[in-house]
């Protein structure tokens, strides 16, 4: 049980360090500002202005991937706990 909380935690800082740094490489290339512009509504554009909302998706999309990567389902779970995290780190 311990190994499988210390693989959790492992897990969880990845996916946070990993969206924080694609987040913030959307800034710099000003890919989010261009996507809050072109949104196509009013929702797009509150969901893409939330550091929040933001941190939650790039979590989750970073998940999925590396679970169909190793198919470990834990790491579904992971995006619930990095999600502040990352909004701190970005």
């Amino acid at each position: 049980m311990a190994v499988r909380m210390v693989e959790f935690v492992c897990w969880v800082a990845v996916i946070a360090l990993a969206s924080a740094f694609f987040l913030s490489l959307m800034v710099k290339w000003g890919w989010m500002e261009y996507l809050q512009v072109h949104a196509p509504n009013a929702f797009f554009e509150k969901l893409l202005n939330c550091k929040f909302c933001c941190s939650f998706w790039m979590a989750l999309f970073i998940s999925i991937i590396l679970f169909l990567a190793t198919g470990k389902e834990l790491i579904l779970v992971a995006p619930i706990c990095t999600t502040i995290i990352t909004r701190e780190l970005w």
